[in-house]
């Protein structure tokens, strides 16, 4: 039985589903990871880092300009592009 090109075969849209699951998934583990961050910066808050560090190579004050800069940019539009290009690859093509 052929297909009406309009419509997906069954094969893909198991795909999209995994897709969509899969990218949901590391979406939501991007969000955890950011919870993460944004929590040690609150913690770090009213701290003074300006004293000496006992991290090699690094000011006190860089842990907070590297937490910042760590967290995921959860609503950006290239970022959600990329999120979703992984998951397709990740996926792979639809087998029938």
């Amino acid at each position: 039985m052929d297909m009406h090109p309009a419509y997906p075969t069954p094969a893909a849209v198991r795909r999209q589903l995994d897709i969509a699951r899969t990218a949901e998934a590391a979406r939501q583990t991007n969000a955890h990871v950011w919870a993460v961050l944004s929590a040690a910066l609150e913690h770090l808050h009213g701290l003074d880092l300006d004293t000496h560090s006992m991290i090699p190579g690094y000011d006190l004050k860089d842990v907070v300009s590297g937490l910042r800069d760590m967290r995921p940019l959860l609503d950006d539009a290239a970022q959600l592009e990329a999120l979703d290009e992984w998951a397709r690859d990740r996926v792979g093509e639809c087998v029938a």
